[in-house]
């Protein structure tokens, strides 16, 4: 959120008869935070899914006393305009009051209001938005709209009502999906970007891959991968980088033609900032057909310089792993003890077991487990700020972004405070405990769910880290009064990790036999609490790296991020979820991303704040019988 003011630009506003003295005003930006920050531990955030132009979608609050409404789009606001309604009810249904604002376009801070209702009781809040843009609030892009609400007397009262949708989840607006029999020579503004290969015939392929791409993907399919009797099915998604749903471009488009290559085309109105998901279902064919060839992904080329701020893409990879159509309350100072919620510190070890890795092949997967943890933490908004603040993976150790971002590097003095003379130390008197607990409660709550995506998931630090984070070392905190900063203090200042603090995952790559049995079928396998093994000897680990490498002996290709993070749910104490898109899903068949139901899942898990030990949890290539 920032304090920049912004011209108003409402059109109409229309006070419904009978509102008998509840008001609905205007905040204005360089006081919103002064109003809201005091009751951030009772923040709720939602996201609005895709939904029908012109119909948006409503969702409601049950609310006790004055409340705030923000109503933004992070990364483009509303630009095609569009409309708020406010209406208040009683909950047994009965109106009191409506308010409808008609806006040319939302800019960021967007749409930030105060209601003051004038009753002692319980009463229902609907909030509904409609995007002018085609496309509803999923918008052109389809950037993800998000509510933000907070009570503003310590005795209000804010919790989730029902969830209304007006309209169904559709494909992009424009979007196309075609079938081409022919193609030629590749045109020259498309460049390929990764492949599937078929690897053991008499096994039925399941493919899930995500890939950057602009408005443009296409596959190619060669000859023999598919027949009249063995169709091949291919589904595609596209969504921008963040942390909204993806919407559905291509579905169940079956490939009957095997003689001759065959491209499936999907095109969307999306920016070179955006992921596309292939779900690829093949049949098994007999032991004596012939090696095939592999299906090339290409995508159209980025012509235009790329932003100063750009992902790399094998960050939007990661990134795609998100989908959550809206979020939960928005507890910050939760005192969870769990592995996952309550620590700030997390060691990994990577065995190499019955495998040897190259110096590239840890390096990535270096990378891929960092973002792993980055999506659970930027998931869970629930956990305490200092989640997870430090990670150190095979004596390495890196910084949260919103930790580095602040004081990162031994400056004296936060990120952003220049000296007005060239050469000269800034002059500003030094930072006490409370201002230098704002700044790393600001910089960490800018990595959760809603907020901008960072460039780079973790950062690495050198040690001593006492020297890497003097300022914050030096500050004398009070346990009470500074949470988050005594609990920064205690992960980075004290050169030894605090055991309460501190947790450990352990990966080996195994070489078929596991905790959870020797089947050709199982890809992974939690065996306790921190132990999680891979079965290098059916499949091999697609790293996303530049490089695009892979670890393992195995003849079906799997994503080795989907696998970690599948397996990281799991030690943070998750079970399958097989309902939904959820990630947690007992098999890779169903398994696609970090959806509601996880986010759900996650949170009651982090704030019940049981500690149960974990039992043995495959999981598995395709669906069990």
């Amino acid at each position: 959120m920032t304090n920049t003011r912004f011209a108003w630009l409402i059109v109409v506003v229309l006070l419904a008869s009978g509102a008998r003295g509840q008001t609905l005003s205007p905040i204005l930006p360089d006081k919103f935070r002064d109003l809201t920050g005091p009751y951030d531990a009772k923040l709720i955030s939602h996201f609005f899914g895709p939904a029908q132009m012109n119909k948006g979608e409503t969702t409601s609050l049950i609310v006790k006393g004055p409340l705030a409404l923000h109503v933004y789009r992070p990364a483009s606001g509303l630009a095609h305009g569009g409309s708020v309604r406010v209406g208040v009810k009683t909950l047994q249904g009965v109106s009191i009051a409506e308010w409808t604002e008609t806006v040319r376009s939302f800019r960021h801070p967007a749409y930030l209001r105060r209601l003051d209702l004038l009753t002692n009781s319980e009463v229902l809040v609907e909030v509904q938005v409609v995007d002018s843009a085609a496309g509803g609030p999923s918008g052109t892009p389809p950037y993800t709209l998000i509510l933000e609400a907070w009570p503003l007397s310590a005795s209000g009262v804010l919790r989730e009502g029902a969830r209304v949708t007006l309209g169904t989840e559709q494909a992009i607006r424009n979007s196309e999906c075609l079938l081409q029999e022919t193609l030629g020579v590749l045109p020259e503004f498309i460049e390929k970007v990764d492949s599937i290969e078929r690897g053991d015939v008499t096994r039925t392929l399941r493919t899930v891959r995500t890939v950057t791409a602009g408005r443009s993907l296409m596959l190619r399919i060669p000859a023999g991968w598919a027949s009249p009797l063995q169709p091949v099915v291919v589904n595609l998604y596209a969504k921008p980088v963040g942390d909204g749903p993806f919407s559905q471009v291509c579905k169940n488009l079956a490939v009957k033609s095997g003689g001759t290559t065959v491209n499936v085309v999907g095109v969307a109105p999306l920016s070179d900032e955006s992921v596309w998901r292939i779900e690829f279902a093949a049949a098994p064919q007999s032991a004596t057909s012939q090696r095939l060839s592999a299906i090339e992904v290409v995508r159209t080329k980025v012509l235009a310089t790329p932003p100063t701020i750009s992902h790399s893409d094998a960050w939007r990879h990661g990134l795609a792993h998100m989908c959550f159509d809206r979020t939960l309350d928005r507890i910050v100072e939760v005192p969870a003890t769990t592995e996952f919620g309550g620590r700030s510190q997390l060691q990994i070890d990577l065995s190499e077991y019955s495998i040897g890795l190259s110096q590239t092949q840890r390096e990535e997967l270096h990378s891929a487990i960092l973002q792993a943890v980055y999506l659970w933490v930027r998931s869970c908004a629930v956990c305490r700020l200092d989640n997870l603040v430090l990670v150190n993976i095979d004596g390495r150790t890196f910084a949260h972004p919103g930790l580095y971002g602040v004081f990162g590097g031994g400056l004296e003095m936060p990120r952003g405070f220049n000296s007005p003379v060239a050469g000269q130390r800034p002059r500003i008197p030094p930072l006490g405990a409370k201002e230098i607990d704002d700044m790393l409660r600001s910089g960490l709550s800018s990595a959760r769910v809603g907020a901008p995506i960072q460039s780079q998931p973790y950062r690495e630090v050198t040690l001593p880290l006492v020297k890497e984070f003097g300022t914050i070392c030096a500050a004398k905190s009070q346990s009470q009064r500074h949470r988050t900063l005594v609990a920064v203090q205690a992960a980075v200042c004290n050169g030894v990790a605090d055991s309460a603090s501190n947790s450990r995952i352990k990966v080996t790559f195994n070489d078929g036999q596991t905790f959870c049995g020797n089947d050709k079928n199982i890809i992974a396998c939690l065996a306790d609490n921190e132990l999680t093994e891979l079965n290098v000897r059916d499949f091999r680990f697609r790293l996303s790296g530049p490089a695009l490498k892979t670890i393992g002996r195995g003849t079906v290709e799997v994503d080795f991020l989907h696998t970690v993070l599948h397996e990281m749910g799991h030690w943070i104490g998750l079970g399958h979820i097989d309902v939904g898109e959820s990630l947690m899903a007992s098999s890779m068949e169903q398994s696609r991303c970090i959806d509601f139901k996880t986010v759900e899942g996650l949170a009651r898990r982090v704030v019940s704040n049981e500690v149960v030990p974990a039992k043995p949890a495959a999981f598995r290539y395709l669906k069990s019988p």
